[in-house]
């Protein structure tokens, strides 16, 4: 009896003890608690330990309100829910914490830039800022023009839980069906009744409206790319230098565009098919209640990009941003992403076209595997060929691209923009893959408010685009690639996802080999890309400089390959066993060929452009008719057994 009057004595007094915490807790979070209706004193005691906002507004709930369904699954230790079959953590919170979207509204750069925007444009600072916050801080921005706003600037958003949440989880699940497809540059409409749609059908709603007042709906929109083209393709309006508004739209980006215009829209794969790892086995997606069922197929909310530079910048500065991921979570994050780039977006190939005693011709084709143009996004982004020969001893022969001691790209740096190439000659020519903008002079500019039109797009186009697509002038190429004829284009058809590059190396005196290497490069965002950003001072352009300089790494190494290629390679008898006549010529030409059967024939003009191919049933005696325009041209003579010799010809 006095045994058990001890344990009831201990526990009234562990009751008194609880009861004066909860009150204290209760008292300092009263304002808190009175906005969180839903919320019990027990759960904003939970919600606190894990960080994330718990603040709502008039449309939206932050996503520290979804954490305890959907959040991290230790908290119910005998609960399967938000594991998989081999027990990882698949949380839908857990995964997104360390995403760009996650993120996008403390994204240095993205602050910094819209700040650059501002100082170039005074008097329509605010109006662009509260344009930038849409897409990066959209559960404040809606909010405030939901309640008659007409801004919502970054002095807003710095001011502001829910805007600062980044494009969370109400960002995506409240996005009405409206004006799918046909609408874009963050004109959205959100449910005003907190509905939350989700992919599957019949949800049990009551854990939902208890604990968040919020309900789940079915919706199939949210999981189409119509819905991610909503923020994903951006058309701006042009400001002049005099700050006045132009009637001129420019196309930023249009991720969701370049899907339209390719075989993945036509197949029905969506943003999320790759974005997103699917599982097919059944998921339980809540530990409430316990008897809730599994669902199939499951999407984990890792919202996989391209960005690993950012991803690094972020993971490096957690407390400095105020980031609401570990380490770990970035590093999973990062990793994530490597594996997109260098396992599942490109495929590189290189080999030998030709070879003779003075130089040899090593093609390097580039194929896109994703669904819109490579690489995509912010116009920052670029890919670049890395392309190097050295002898078996290590001297260099020939390098083209690469990057200087200032981590800026070898033969760009004195060039408004490096053009696109077909045949390489020279170490000073460098194939990049990028987006360039050009104001109203047609000058490059990095001033996205300046923008006035596209200098050159030879961003690899995704498998199927093609140049008739309806979608085709929101998504052009523009310059060199546009008349090349081995950029997407395979036997004359459109829509290869391919680009064939052709270098051309001066061998000299190498009488046992050479090594070929060839490196594709990552790069998010260039130092070049930067120059005008650098030249204001600002705080915020200030910090993000400071991050930048900080973060070892310039670009990602998406692929890699090499060849060696022998000297025993080079048959010279095949090289005399073939007479040109008359050489120069005034316009037909001769060729004879005294040992292998001719079958194709490639005519080339000195600048590498490919001007015709001629097929041949297998001869030895053939003519062929020279262009109009006199000059030196170089013909590609392909034989039956495989073999192939290239020869110089002259147009007089």
């Amino acid at each position: 009896m006095k045994s058990f009057s001890k344990k009831f004595v201990i526990a009234r007094i562990g009751i008194i003890f609880l009861a004066i915490v909860l009150l204290s807790f209760n008292f300092k979070n009263k304002a808190r608690i009175s906005s969180f209706k839903y919320h019990n004193s027990l759960e904003i005691f939970y919600f606190d330990s894990q960080d994330l906002p718990l603040d709502t507004n008039s449309l939206f709930s932050a996503s520290g309100n979804c954490v305890l369904c959907h959040g991290d699954p230790d908290q119910f230790p005998s609960s399967t829910a938000n594991l998989d079959e081999f027990g990882n953590d698949v949380s839908p919170v857990n995964a997104w914490r360390a995403t760009i979207m996650a993120n996008a509204a403390k994204d240095p750069f993205w602050i910094a830039k819209v700040k650059h925007e501002g100082i170039e444009n005074p008097e329509l600072s605010e109006e662009i800022e509260t344009l930038c916050t849409a897409c990066h801080a959209p559960n404040g921005h809606f909010d405030a023009i939901h309640n008659g706003l007409d801004l919502y600037t970054m002095s807003d958003l710095l001011a502001d839980p829910m805007g600062l949440d980044g494009v969370s989880c109400n960002s995506c699940h409240m996005i009405e069906d409206v004006d799918f497809g046909v609408t874009f540059s963050a004109d959205i409409t959100y449910n005003e009744n907190h509905v939350e749609y989700g992919p599957y059908s019949d949800p049990f709603q009551n854990p939902m409206i208890n604990n968040i007042g919020f309900a789940p709906e079915y919706g199939s929109h949210i999981s189409s790319s119509e819905a991610c083209g909503k923020c994903h393709s951006l058309i701006t309006e042009t400001i002049d230098e005099d700050g006045e508004i132009t009637e001129n739209t420019f196309v930023e980006q249009a991720i969701y565009h370049e899907w339209l215009n390719s075989n993945y829209s036509v197949e029905e794969i969506r943003c999320i098919d790759c974005h997103m790892t699917n599982l097919e086995e059944e998921i339980k997606i809540s530990p409430m209640p316990q008897w809730l069922g599994p669902r199939t197929p499951f999407s984990i909310h890792d919202l996989v990009g391209g960005n690993v530079f950012m991803l690094s910048l972020l993971k490096e500065n957690i407390d400095e941003l105020d980031l609401k991921a570990s380490e770990d979570q970035f590093e999973a994050t990062i990793a994530e992403t490597n594996n997109m780039l260098q396992q599942r977006a490109l495929d590189l190939e290189i080999g030998l076209y030709s070879i003779d005693s003075d130089s040899m011709e090593i093609e390097v084709i580039l194929e896109n595997k994703s669904g819109h143009k490579l690489p995509s996004g912010y116009p920052s982004r670029q890919m670049m060929i890395e392309f190097l020969v050295q002898s078996t001893n290590g001297d260099t022969l020939f390098h083209s691209g690469g990057f200087n001691e200032e981590g800026r790209i070898n033969g760009e740096e004195n060039n408004d923009f490096e053009p696109h190439y077909d045949h390489i000659y020279n170490e000073d020519e460098v194939q990049l893959y990028e987006y360039a903008l050009g104001n109203e002079e047609g000058e490059l500019t990095t001033i996205l408010t300046r923008a006035y039109s596209g200098i050159k797009d030879n961003r690899i186009p995704p498998l199927g685009f093609t140049t008739g697509h309806l979608s085709y002038d929101t998504v052009q190429i523009i310059g060199n690639a546009f008349n090349d004829p081995n950029f997407n284009i395979s036997d004359g058809v459109e829509g290869s996802a391919k680009d064939h590059i052709y270098y051309h190396v001066p061998l000299g005196a190498i009488n046992d080999g050479v090594i070929v290497n060839v490196k594709v490069h990552y790069i998010a965002i260039p130092r070049k890309w930067l120059d005008q950003l650098f030249e204001n001072e600002a705080d915020e352009i200030d910090s993000f400089e400071l991050m930048y300089n900080q973060v070892d790494i310039e670009s990602l190494i998406m692929k890699e390959e090499s060849l060696f290629v022998s000297m025993n390679s080079i048959d010279e008898q095949l090289m005399h066993s073939v007479v040109l006549y008359p050489n120069p010529t005034n316009d037909e030409l001769n060729i004879i060929s005294e040992g292998e059967f001719i079958s194709m024939i490639h005519l080339y003009d000195a600048s590498g452009r490919k001007i015709r191919s001629y097929s041949l049933p297998d001869t030895k005696n053939t003519q062929i008719v020279l262009p109009h325009s006199n000059g030196k041209y170089m013909l590609k003579i392909e034989f039956s057994n495989g073999t192939s010799i290239i020869k110089s010809i002259v147009k007089i």
